[in-house]
């Protein structure tokens, strides 16, 4: 959440009051517990997702009672995040990390056998992943280098590697200096990410990337989001009807908070879906209801080096966001 992190400093900085207790979050250990990104099977049984013990972390799935937890990837040195989906639920990709300098997109079968590097032997830090529609790539995002402020991955560039390792080939040529939160169009004629750099600000805002013409890239501005412009861990429906964001509904305290948006891809009318008035996060969305699922940093308000490190939780709303409701995660202790 590297973008939400840079604007809260800037929230920070302009106040004063608060700015020795923010920063940007440091390219570093990972958040014990529940990772931010999570995923739904296609067939909208199983959530998908990453938990760490001791500052490394494996691949789970679960039930949508948080029952019948079951840990996919293996006892290692390593951490495995971003876990997704392909779109037939046979497989499995995610980004394995170790320490601040290797970040590798692999790819598993759904029960967690045939593990497989795909880009070992490609420099940088693989950082957004995001399967085709159709299945035959997936596309991710490379850095280059961290930045000095943050030591956060900077200068970016989009690949795309069929899922058997095969074909790897680079999609856009003009590197992002920030970018998150890649997602793939229903056609899968389309990229959209967020990123941080535009003629007029440093706020994140939607990039829109035809595929076949990158150099036609244009910022998507949602309709009906008067108090704040920017958008934050982006994802398109199945139908690509419709797109989910978190963006700041307000600030208190000099600290914004961020709810979940839906987008009429048609008409780009944008409606605010949660009301937790917390930090939510990054979102999927279920592939048979108007639903999406989507975690929350139940510490949202840190203000200082003392505070309580990010602690995510699961929920569930509906399209109006008049029914939510939290999925309970109990990982237990891996064994020794």
């Amino acid at each position: 959440m590297l973008l939400k992190r840079t604007i809260r400093l800037g929230f920070c900085l302009f106040l004063f009051i608060l700015a020795p207790g923010c920063s940007a979050d440091e390219w570093g250990p990972l958040t014990e517990g529940l990772q931010p990104d999570v995923d739904l099977s296609p067939d909208d049984q199983t959530l998908l997702f990453s938990y760490a013990f001791d500052q490394t972390a494996a691949v789970y799935t679960a039930d949508l009672h948080g029952k019948h937890i079951k840990r996919l990837t293996p006892s290692s040195d390593s951490s495995f995040v971003q876990p997704v989906f392909s779109p037939d639920g046979r497989k499995i990709a995610m980004i394995r990390k170790r320490g601040n300098n290797e970040q590798i997109l692999c790819i598993m079968n759904r029960d967690g056998s045939g593990l497989k590097a795909l880009t070992d032997k490609l420099d940088g830090l693989v950082t957004d992943l995001a399967f085709s529609r159709d299945g035959r790539y997936l596309y991710f995002a490379k850095a280059y280098d961290l930045s000095v402020d943050t030591e956060s991955p900077v200068l970016y560039h989009i690949f795309r590697i069929h899922p058997d390792g095969t074909g790897l080939e680079m999609v856009t040529r003009q590197k992002e200096y920030e970018l998150r939160s890649l997602a793939v169009s229903a056609d899968d004629q389309t990229l959209y990410y967020v990123t941080g750099q535009t003629d007029d600000d440093d706020l994140p805002r939607l990039k829109v990337v035809p595929i076949a013409h990158p150099e036609k890239a244009h910022f998507l501005v949602p309709k009906g989001k008067r108090e704040d412009p920017s958008v934050n861990d982006v994802e398109l429906s199945p139908s690509g009807n419709w797109l989910v964001f978190t963006g700041i509904a307000e600030i208190k305290d000099g600290l914004p908070k961020y709810e979940q948006y839906l987008m009429n891809m048609k008409t780009k009318e944008t409606k605010r879906i949660s009301f937790l008035r917390s930090e939510t996060g990054s979102a999927v969305f279920f592939h048979k209801k108007n639903q999406v699922l989507f975690t929350e940093d139940i510490n949202w308000n840190r203000t200082g080096p003392d505070s309580p490190p990010p602690e995510y939780k699961v929920w569930i709303t509906d399209f109006s966001g008049l029914h939510q409701k939290s999925i309970p995660l109990h990982v237990p202790l891996p064994e020794r």
